[in-house]
């Protein structure tokens, strides 16, 4: 009879284990075009996955999810099944006052072991996507720099000779860890002496390969401000790069 209750016991425990709740708080975002939405929690079950969100909203404009949306993870889709404050594709509004509202979406059960997921609604224009959605502390992979991009330079900068010239100069840009749909957006500024009352300021958008080719001319040797505004929560990253004609 003892042996019988200490194999129930374990029996018990096993069953109480397959089906324990895994939750994230305050998970990070990575990147996304839509940084009035932060989830505040998911949570893991063997019945579905629930992502709690938190939006700040001008309560004049709705805003919805479709019935197409889905969680990337490993490779695989998992479908919102639904929302407990809207039909999916119908639209709602923030509270007139606060312009806030909180509400969870619903969808397919995820492994628990899972490390990290994209929400993608679609590749249109003006689709919700969320990219590398992890537990806070959980670094993205570093990402590896393709060998056409790597390059020996000097320790110091060295100014090209200072000649004129009308060859023009292309900027290759390569973003790692990149998502189609991420639509990294860049600015760029440069003196241009043909136009001495400018300041020319040109915006790019990353293609789906995290991919873009920019060709100016610049006359001089020059440095051009680089601005990274990612669409993601509220951040940008700068650089200056050196440039001269035909190089």
């Amino acid at each position: 009879m003892k042996r019988t209750i200490i194999l129930l016991s374990v029996l018990f425990a096993l069953l109480s284990c397959g089906r324990k709740v895994k939750v994230w708080e305050n998970p990070v975002i990575g990147a996304t075009r839509y940084d009035q939405y932060t989830i505040k929690k998911v949570v893991f079950t063997e019945d579905s996955t629930v992502l709690y969100f938190h939006v700040h909203y001008p309560s004049m404009g709705g805003f919805t999810f479709g019935k197409e949306t889905y969680i990337e993870a490993d490779g695989k889709h998992y479908l919102i099944t639904g929302s407990d404050a809207f039909e999916l594709g119908q639209y709602i509004t923030t509270d007139p006052k606060t312009w806030e509202k909180d509400f969870k979406l619903y969808f397919e059960p995820m492994p628990r072991n899972t490390k990290m997921f994209d929400i993608i609604e679609g590749h249109f224009e003006g689709a919700y996507t969320f990219f590398n959605i992890r537990p806070e502390g959980v670094k993205l992979p570093v990402g590896k720099v393709p060998a056409e991009y790597l390059a020996d330079y000097p320790e110091e900068d060295e100014w090209p000779a200072m000649k004129y010239s009308e060859d023009p100069v292309t900027i290759h840009f390569k973003s790692l860890n990149y998502k189609p749909g991420m639509k990294t957006r860049l600015d760029l500024w440069h003196f241009d002496i043909t136009d001495p009352s400018s300041f020319n300021q040109d915006i790019i958008y990353l293609n789906d390969n995290g991919e873009y080719d920019y060709t100016c001319k610049t006359y001089y040797p020059q440095y051009i401000q680089i601005v990274m505004s990612s669409p993601g929560p509220g951040w940008a990253s700068s650089v200056q790069a050196m440039m001269a004609p035909g190089e």
